[in-house]
């Protein structure tokens, strides 16, 4: 018993049945045929043919079943579109070959409006990587998980490709050499799936509950009940978050200072054009802006540092005693 990954594609067609049928010479011979296809050592010899099943797949199969069936060819295995056959003598319906060639010209138009598809979906998630969005980087798991659609797509381009320059190849009637993409995609597929159980894992141990510090803002700044005692906190590579959600029965304040590594200003300029709101009034170092209610919200910069603050109630009045706030424990965070 052996198995290997089954990642031909339909182009692919001769080097498929010249595997399958020197497997069989040495007495290897397929006994599942999927994504991965296993061979049992039966001591056989078998010819193998691969068809195409066209349109509406179980009429086609039905069809192709009973043809195959006149030449002594029995049903083995398929894979999506692609179905395979095996019989003990040579002969096969000839008359398929012509078939299978205009379907596959057909088959590589349409890889043609995949390809452009997926250089589109790339260029997108690329922009996205690209965007200094500090939601994405709290923690080191949230980064490998953003890596996800860029992977994947990545993959499904590499597959694409492939298929591309197999049809071209196809068409001139050259030989269907092997593709590095083959491998390649294989690889970033591989990467797309482990991203996520080590970015989850990642994402956990990056995140704690910790006693609240005097430099977080809480409601008793205010001169208000205040009820919160934890204050959570998330690391990364890129960024040191510390937040506090304080409430009482009459309000409630939220508070988060993002300390970033690199690219503060980057990371600023997109935060701002995030969460500002029309209603919006620049004060020092920052903006104060209306979300709920007038002026409940505050944005900050201080050196490596953008601060969040939203309230249930009015912070224009406490503007400067919040700067001030801030400035005075910069250094702590």
């Amino acid at each position: 018993m052996k198995a290997k990954l089954f990642i031909q594609d339909m182009f692919e067609k001769e080097n498929i049945e010249k595997e399958f049928n020197e497997q069989s010479k040495k007495g290897y011979n397929p006994i599942e045929i999927g994504y991965s296809i296993r061979f049992e050592n039966n001591k056989k010899r078998y010819f193998y043919r691969m068809d195409i099943l066209k349109g509406n797949k179980l009429r086609a199969q039905r069809e192709l079943l009973d043809l195959y069936d006149r030449y002594g060819y029995s049903y083995c295995g398929k894979k999506g579109r692609m179905i395979f056959f095996k019989g003990t003598n040579k002969n096969y319906p000839k008359e398929r070959e012509i078939q299978i060639q205009e379907y596959l010209k057909k088959y590589w138009i349409r890889q043609n409006v995949f390809l452009l598809f997926e250089i589109f979906l790339l260029i997108l998630c690329i922009s996205f990587l690209l965007n200094k969005d500090i939601q994405f980087v709290l923690t080191n798991g949230l980064i490998v998980l953003s890596l996800i659609p860029f992977t994947l797509i990545s993959s499904l381009f590499c597959f694409t490709l492939k298929k591309y320059i197999h049809g071209i190849q196809y068409k001139a009637k050259q030989p269907i050499k092997k593709s590095i993409l083959t491998n390649l995609a294989v690889i970033l597929l591989i990467v797309s799936l482990l991203c996520v159980p080590v970015g989850c894992i990642l994402d956990f141990v990056s995140r704690k509950t910790m006693p609240t510090d005097s430099n977080m803002l809480t409601l008793s700044f205010f001169d208000k009940e205040s009820t919160q005692d934890s204050m959570s906190c998330a690391n990364s590579l890129i960024v040191h978050t510390q937040s506090v959600l304080d409430q009482n029965k009459d309000d409630i304040l939220f508070s988060c200072v993002y300390t970033i590594n690199k690219e503060v200003d980057s990371y600023y300029e997109y935060f701002i054009q995030s969460h500002l709101t029309q209603e919006n009034t620049p004060i020092q170092d920052g903006y104060i802006y209306s979300i709920e209610k007038e002026n409940d919200a505050m944005i900050l910069k201080i050196d490596d540092s953008i601060i969040e603050i939203s309230a249930t109630f009015d912070l224009s009045a406490y503007t400067e005693q919040i700067h001030s706030f801030y400035m005075t424990h910069e250094s702590e965070y």
